[in-house]
């Protein structure tokens, strides 16, 4: 119970349905910028206690900073350092949000962890895999492709079948009046008052270097891969007769290659430390429904096993495919994998 509307209205569903429940609320990692009464944290754990007193139901808050820390905002950090594109929401749910809290789950002998995520589970052939959601602008899928059959194996998600706007009504019907008037968030959980770059220079130093073409001719200086991405434009404080993109990092000599945009369309994707749900692996090759950001739509292409890694060839060409970042794979609905960039 994160103390917003949706985690709120996964237990009050769940409890209409006759389950017994325990409310669950994590203490994790944040940073609190230049606010220093930052209140966030006990906001959001008032707000998840509250609801649980209206449910009648025991709530518990568990401290899970240090580990938060140690493995989402250190790899986090890392990624960007060494020039790539991190996606810290996969990493939390495979090991905090789906890791830590079963084992929170085991501690205090329940049977399954519910969240209020929008995606649906299904169980075929011995196999648990995620489905998108019924509402497809709120499907969050993409995000949980890391999942272990394990952990799929004793999760609920209640709001499978609602829409946002549904879930937000019967908030309001059940009096739970401050988190159904909560709007979303799309900041980074553990950044809410900071620009993400700022973090990453807070404390380290800032390792300049030069921007270069490909055949080498040093264009300027860059201020240290944190600050960039694959395919960024603005920003680079370069001038030059046509516009320049980022289009790769060089890690062993600090230096960052700018291009045409051009450069930065391919139909390959090559993977590393890929997880299967709905089959157990791919042994040769499965025609897949692709997609490399959460906001992109999907595309056709095909998964291959090239016995020592998988590759996905698409059948158009996309821009920005950037390291780090995860290509998750579907058919239809179902989710079939995903594994994160190189």
């Amino acid at each position: 119970m994160s103390g917003g509307l949706d985690s709120s209205m996964a237990a009050a569903l769940l409890q209409q349905q006759g389950h017994q429940l325990v409310g669950i609320t994590m203490r994790a990692w944040k940073h609190h910028g230049k606010k220093a009464n930052y209140s966030g944290f006990d906001d959001e754990i008032n707000d998840a206690r509250n609801v649980a007193q209206k449910l009648n139901i025991p709530h518990y808050v568990v401290d899970v900073q240090e580990d938060f820390y140690e493995i989402v905002v250190e790899n986090f950090k890392n990624e960007y350092f060494l020039g790539r594109t991190p996606n810290p929401c996969v990493i939390c749910n495979r090991q905090i949000k789906f890791g830590k809290l079963i084992e929170i789950m085991q501690e205090l002998g329940c049977e399954k962890i519910a969240t209020g995520h929008y995606a649906k589970i299904k169980n075929e052939n011995g196999r648990f895999f995620l489905q998108k959601s019924s509402d497809s602008g709120k499907d969050q899928t993409y995000f949980m492709w890391n999942i272990q059959q394990e952990s799929l194996s004793k999760i609920l998600f209640p709001l499978n079948e609602y829409s946002k706007a549904e879930i937000r009504q019967k908030a309001n019907d059940l009096g739970l009046l401050r988190v159904a008037a909560k709007r979303e968030s799309y900041n980074l959980c553990f950044l809410p008052n900071t620009d993400y770059r700022d973090f990453l220079t807070e404390n380290e130093s800032i390792k300049e270097g030069n921007f270069i073409l490909l055949e080498g001719t040093i264009l300027g200086k860059h201020k240290g891969f944190q600050n960039y991405t694959i395919g960024q434009r603005k920003g680079l404080e370069i001038a030059y007769n046509e516009p320049l993109y980022v289009i790769e990092f060089k890690k062993e000599t600090n230096e960052i290659v700018l291009g045409k945009k051009e450069l930065l369309f391919s139909s390959k994707i090559f993977l590393e430390n890929c997880n299967f749900q709905k089959y157990e692996r791919i042994e040769t090759e499965l025609d897949v429904l692709v997609k490399i950001r959460h906001t992109n739509s999907l595309i056709k292409g095909k998964l291959i096993n090239q016995n020592s890694f998988y590759q996905i060839e698409l059948e158009e060409n996309i821009f920005a495919i950037a390291t780090g970042q995860s290509a998750v794979f579907y058919e239809n609905d179902d989710l079939v994998g995903g594994g994160f960039i190189v």
